[in-house]
């Protein structure tokens, strides 16, 4: 679901479909991913007594991390697609989108 709710995000697509209904599920997917991954990370790195990982530890070490950055870049997404509509879907002068990706906020 998260995935699916970043490419609508993402492409404006279906167009029917209210806003709010992709970017929610696209903000509680990030959150988990991300909130997941940062509680188990350490674990799998440390590996406290009594604590018995289901993967390899190498697994699960790459696993987590995978989780933490891929939930901040759908969250990073989340953050673009509600700045675009924001300022609305007005291009600047050189053509470029408003938004994260499109360097409104370099300065």
């Amino acid at each position: 679901m998260g995935g699916w709710s970043v490419w609508a995000l993402d492409h404006h697509r279906p167009a029917r479909l209210p806003r709010w209904i992709p970017m929610s599920l696209a903000f509680a997917a990030s959150g988990s991913l991300f909130a997941w991954g940062c509680w188990k990370l350490p674990m799998a790195i440390i590996r406290p007594p009594g604590y018995v990982a289901v993967e390899y530890p190498g697994v699960a070490v790459v696993q987590h991390t995978l989780s933490i950055v891929v939930g901040a870049v759908m969250l990073a997404t989340v953050l673009s697609a509600a700045l675009v509509r924001r300022q609305g879907y007005a291009r600047h002068d050189d053509g470029r989108r408003p938004g994260w990706a499109g360097g409104a906020l370099r300065g």
